[in-house]
């Protein structure tokens, strides 16, 4: 399925992903927040308006390493899950969009 964002706009605002990067608008399944998520990189900007912002979404529970917690409301048990219809992307975000 393709990304309802551009890979050229978002890196040009300063995304700093590699070659293979594929942003993807993300929503939280805890409180409702969009962020962006290089699939990659395993990396999640979560403020549209300064993408310097970002928290690495990897861990290692081999190595006593616990998940990270939601950045925007600080739950332990909280999921992504893409927005894949462009009516669906908060206008903090349309800059990034495809099209």
């Amino acid at each position: 399925m393709r990304s309802v964002l551009d890979k050229w706009k978002f890196e040009a605002r300063g995304g700093n992903g590699c070659s293979n990067s594929d942003y993807r608008l993300k929503r939280t399944t805890c409180c409702g927040s969009y962020a962006v998520e290089d699939t990659e990189l395993v990396e999640l900007y979560i403020d549209p308006t300064d993408l310097n912002k970002s928290m690495d979404l990897g861990y290692s529970p081999n190595h006593g390493e616990s998940p990270p917690r939601c950045p925007f409301c600080g739950a332990n048990d909280w999921d992504i899950v893409e927005v894949t219809d462009a009516a669906e992307v908060p206008e903090a975000w349309r800059w990034a969009m495809c099209g």
